[in-house]
């Protein structure tokens, strides 16, 4: 059997219904794929399996193709109030952790949501503010947008756990002043 070559970090935001997922590469911050992994259209489904099956054969896909050497994740956080979403955000954790280790995926982060908002701007900010941030920060970014219109938020979360690892690892200086030009300077990068 081959050995993967692993050059990329994964930036995910697990959910069961929209999972964003952004990969960059490792030794630098270059995003080179983002997407969501959607499963809203599954709907005879109570026990969810369907859905896990699905989120789980798209990460088996991106595996193949974006072998990461580190991956890094927003923690889930649910208010006490929606125990159905608790449960489901679990399920998918659980899901993502035990297929990560079988395609020896061992190399995890997980950081708090407002530790990536106070790495990227400020810790009690909108997620609109941090996908403006990022926007500025890296032009050459796009984020697909929902039904509703607004920025896909997901995507921009999974995109943010990968900028919070290259600033907390120091390989990456980031302005946090959103009235400023962009002065991203990658440091001790190829």
């Amino acid at each position: 059997m081959t050995k993967l070559k692993r050059e990329y970090i994964w930036g995910v935001d697990l959910s069961l219904s929209e999972t964003g997922f952004a990969v960059s590469k490792y030794e630098k911050l270059d995003i080179v794929y983002i997407t969501t992994i959607l499963t809203r259209h599954i709907t005879d489904d109570p026990e969810r399996l369907l859905r896990l099956e699905y989120i789980a054969r798209e990460l088996i896909e991106l595996q193949k193709k974006y072998p990461p050497k580190l991956i890094v994740a927003e923690r889930a956080f649910v208010n006490n109030n929606f125990r159905n979403t608790a449960q489901a955000l679990s399920e998918v954790h659980g899901l993502f952790k035990g297929l990560m280790g079988m395609m020896g995926n061992r190399n995890m982060i997980y950081y708090p949501p407002q530790s990536i908002k106070a790495a990227i701007y400020k810790g009690q900010c909108s997620k609109e503010a941090i996908q403006q941030k990022l926007l500025q920060e890296l032009p050459d970014l796009s984020f697909s947008k929902k039904k509703s219109g607004k920025l896909n938020d997901n995507e921009a979360d999974a995109v943010g756990a990968i900028v919070t690892y290259f600033i907390k690892e120091r390989k990456l200086k980031w302005n946090k002043d959103l009235s400023l030009k962009s002065t991203r300077k990658i440091i001790n990068g190829k």
